[in-house]
């Protein structure tokens, strides 16, 4: 299946639908898993630093987005939806250990 998702176009009779099924959700879950599994075996197995979910920027990352793409009023929603989700994603980097080895 990856095969004709991915690395092929296929033709539209063989394609599977299987590319219909995916959410941001599922996409999101994967991600989490990635993460968890990274973290756990960098931190316990090879006895490394934690890794990054998100990119750490050293600037303002919704800088210049007013002037094409989103309204001005509507930049700090965007800085609270990016926190947010920064958040989420070092929640899952801290409960990795306990994630992994959970019954």
């Amino acid at each position: 299946m990856r095969n004709k998702i991915v690395a092929h176009a296929a033709d539209p009779a063989t394609r599977p639908n299987a590319v219909n099924d995916v959410t941001l959700e599922k996409i999101a879950d994967a991600y989490r898993i990635l993460v968890q599994v990274t973290q756990f075996v960098s931190s316990n197995i090879l006895l490394g630093g934690g890794v990054g979910t998100f990119p750490n920027a050293q600037f303002d990352q919704l800088e210049s987005l007013d002037e094409n793409f989103v309204q001005l009023e509507q930049i700090q929603k965007l800085h609270v939806f990016w926190d947010e989700q920064e958040a989420e994603r070092n929640e899952w980097v801290m409960k990795a250990d306990e994630t992994i080895l959970a019954p």
